[in-house]
């Protein structure tokens, strides 16, 4: 029975990833709906895998900081708990108990708690039903419709499109043995409606699977957005395994929109100072170039995951106080972005 449970482990994240690593294969050959399949879809995770849905809208008016943030998932155990909300779980192909959550700021601060939902899947979309919260994403790459209601009030009515400034989506991957993760990122243009009043800015949609039966890792991540639509994303774990090297899996890159070019940083570093005011400094170093980031926090949404461990994980939203990147003796900085705004994730502590 024992070798029987390990083939069945080992055959679940060779699955999903080959899954990843073919639809990675397929970005240049522009078959969206296999975007539209990965990101409708539950995984048939190994024990103690886990998966999660992370929506993120970011107005283009950086000096109002107005965002909007849902969070979703599924992990392969019985019971788990979320923000003192504990889940039981309970699965089909295309149904499943998870957590679920969403948080916006608009002039001021609006939080909902976590709760326990059932949560509908298919290749058009997803929804979830809570008592008398409503949510659903459906359509087609690379046109959704995302609506949230509660209490029968509308919270967001918001509609997707292509970005005409970056490029399209994204999929990376690592998988070694037992451990392995793999995640795909739709970056699209968003409008509509926010909490009763217009909105418009960029919208990114990100699926995260990790298959590892190992503790998931600290992590710093980042997604900047400009008033020029130039983007800047980085991602530093907190991790120092003997096998492993200190940059494993550290990675950035900024997207330039007016020159329409992308550039890439292998190191990156996160410091964090402050607790009332908490701000972050980060900087990026690649092959005869760098950046340099100072953000600070105005909004705050925790979770604390308990299963075997304790996972703190806060998703800050943060104003950029400054910006430049110098390659050679060219420099770009927050005189030529303009403002910015984004989110920075702090994951501290570990959980199986």
């Amino acid at each position: 029975m024992k070798n029987i449970y390990i083939n069945n482990v080992s055959e679940r994240i060779k699955k999903i990833e080959t899954r990843f690593k073919r639809l990675k294969n397929l970005v240049s050959r522009e078959k969206w709906d296999d975007v539209d399949k990965m990101l409708f879809s539950f995984e048939h995770l190994p024990i103690r895998g886990k998966e999660y849905w992370f929506l993120l809208f970011t107005s283009n008016e950086s000096k109002k900081g107005k965002q909007f943030m849902v969070t979703l998932g599924n992990q392969n155990v019985k019971k788990y708990t979320v923000d003192g909300c504990e889940i039981l779980n309970g699965f089909s192909d295309d149904r499943h108990i998870g957590p679920f959550s969403f948080w916006f700021y608009d002039k001021k601060f609006y939080r909902s708690r976590t709760v326990s939902s059932l949560i509908i899947m298919n290749n058009k979309g997803m929804s979830v039903n809570f008592g008398k919260t409503e949510f659903s994403i459906k359509g087609n790459y690379p046109s959704y419709e995302i609506k949230l209601k509660e209490n029968g009030k509308e919270v967001c009515n918001l509609k997707t499109k292509k970005g005409s400034n970056y490029m399209k989506y994204e999929v990376s991957e690592f998988f070694k043995g037992g451990m392995g993760f793999g995640n795909v990122n739709l970056l699209l243009d968003s409008e509509g409606k926010l909490n009763g009043s217009p909105f418009r800015g960029q919208c990114y949609l990100q699926k995260v699977v990790i298959t590892a039966p190992l503790p998931s890792v600290p992590w710093y991540w980042g997604r900047i957005c400009f008033s020029d639509k130039s983007v800047l994303t980085f991602l530093q774990p907190h991790i120092s395994l003997s096998r492993l090297s200190k940059n494993f899996a550290t990675s950035a890159y900024f997207y330039d929109s007016n020159k329409k070019k992308k550039y890439f940083f292998e190191k990156v570093k996160v410091r964090k100072f402050g607790k009332i005011n908490k701000q972050f400094l980060v900087h990026g170093k690649g092959k005869d170039i760098e950046f340099t980031l100072l953000t600070e926090n105005y909004a705050k949404k925790e979770f604390k995951i308990n299963s075997i461990g304790k996972l703190n994980y806060e998703q800050n939203l943060v104003r950029v106080n400054s910006f430049s990147m110098e390659s050679g003796k060219k420099m770009i900085s927050k005189k030529d972005t303009g403002d910015g705004i984004g989110i920075i994730e702090d994951a501290y502590g570990y959980i199986i």
